[in-house]
């Protein structure tokens, strides 16, 4: 994985490191959801895309609840849309978020256990396609959703983790995007 292009936002170097080509974060980033609210240690590439299909292979086992990893279609912190690897209500799950005008909302928690997790994400005009698996399951399990974002929106594709637990550490091991600017 190569985070050369990324630019960080709120960039807090002693809570990440880069080796083996593997990002490798602290989830001690605090949070982004809700309006007005920010995060550090935000992972944003520079492309401008309306389209885009993304694939994303970590690793985080959440300790805490709102502890979570990984994708993040970012506009700014007040609309984007996430589907990360996350604890809530106690429980290890996939979550598909978004937060538009700073209206947060969860469209997506569903249960997955493993700690090594394969996000595909794939937004379109009218849709939004999300599979999820880990590294050693075969098949996907998928969802469909309508895209969120307004139709002339354009968006950076970036690496989100959340949380306040200094112990525990999200691995990043692969990141591809491919995405139409139009």
């Amino acid at each position: 994985m190569n985070i050369d292009t990324a630019k960080i936002l709120d960039s807090n170097e002693s809570d990440f490191d880069y080796k083996d080509d593997t990002l490798i974060v602290s989830t001690t980033c605090g949070t982004m959801w809700g309006k007005g609210n920010t995060c550090s240690n935000l992972f944003i590439f520079p492309l401008q895309l309306k389209e885009a299909s993304v694939e994303l292979s970590l690793d985080l086992y959440p300790q805490f609840n709102g502890e979570q990893a990984g994708i993040v279609l970012f506009i700014d912190s007040d609309n984007y849309i996430k589907f990360i690897r996350e604890m809530v209500g106690d429980k290890q799950v996939v979550v598909l978020a978004k937060e538009i005008d700073g209206e947060a909302s969860p469209e997506l928690i569903t249960p997955f256990e493993p700690s090594d997790t394969n996000l595909q994400l794939d937004i379109r005009n009218d849709s939004i396609t999300v599979q999820w698996k880990s590294h050693e399951e075969n098949e996907f399990q998928k969802s469909e959703f309508p895209n969120w974002f307004e139709a002339d929106s354009k968006f950076q594709v970036g690496l989100l983790v959340h949380g306040n637990n200094p112990l525990n550490q999200a691995k990043f091991y692969s990141l591809k995007i491919d995405g139409q600017a139009q």
